[in-house]
């Protein structure tokens, strides 16, 4: 064999060597990668999983918290305190009020204008208040009134901007505070800050007494009695501003 003919052996076999090494190196890369973003996945899971058996235990031991009634009442003092002071609903209006916080949030003008049949239910992103915002629904929708809450429709970006136009464009605020959620309380402030028609719902005790229960508290130990009071306080609201 001529010694050119083997330094294009040479060559053809240090080519296909070298293309074997970068297949082995691209399939090893690749493999890595798709392991990385498997334990990545796998990870996230779980925190998920973990975030949610916390969150159950803090709402297990809220409802054990507020189990007695005189724990109940310390607890929700201040609702009870605000409710006291203001027994009637703000008059309806067409238009929220400016306000330099909501245009930073994101809020345009057209934002500003009420609908005259939303209610918005401010409730906890959680399956075990899932069955009392059925309810909640049910009841709005028996008396002609279009309910959301704010985990309904998928949002890109700012959640907080959607709820904030959300309770602006609403006739009527609806906030299930069982679970003692943070961002449930912090939306029921903006909420009485915006003069918004406001109802509370609030599982307890059965021994509550009936003086608790002012116009815009609705206080209840089964969905039938969710029902039922709710149905009262919406029927005051739509008169009151109809």
């Amino acid at each position: 064999m001529s010694i050119f003919a083997q330094t294009e052996v040479i060559s053809i076999a240090v080519a296909v060597a070298v293309m074997t090494l970068a297949q082995v190196v691209v399939f090893y890369i690749y493999k890595q990668n798709k392991e990385r973003k498997y334990d990545e996945e796998k990870r996230r899971v779980e925190m998920e999983k973990l975030r949610e058996s916390f969150e159950k235990r803090i709402y297990d031991l809220t409802e054990r918290l507020i189990s007695r009634e005189d724990r109940w009442r310390d607890v929700n003092h201040l609702v009870f305190d605000s409710k006291a002071n203001n027994r009637n609903f703000p008059a309806k209006t067409e238009r929220a009020k400016y306000s330099s916080f909501l245009s930073a949030s994101g809020l345009n003008d057209s934002d500003y204008e009420v609908e005259g049949d939303l209610v918005f239910v401010i409730t906890p992103f959680n399956e075990k208040y899932d069955s009392d915002y059925e309810q909640i629904s049910k009841v709005c929708n028996e008396v002609g009134l279009r309910c959301i809450r704010g985990d309904e429709q998928f949002i890109k970006g700012d959640i907080l901007s959607h709820i904030l136009k959300h309770i602006v464009k609403a006739r009527l605020v609806i906030a299930n505070i069982n679970g003692r959620n943070p961002n449930v309380f912090y939306e029921l402030g903006i909420a009485h800050a915006l003069d918004k028609p406001t109802l509370i719902t609030s599982k307890t005790v059965e021994d509550i007494p009936f003086d608790l229960r002012t116009q815009q508290l609705v206080i209840y130990n089964e969905k039938e009695q969710l029902a039922e009071q709710l149905s009262k306080a919406l029927l005051k609201v739509t008169l009151k501003n109809a």
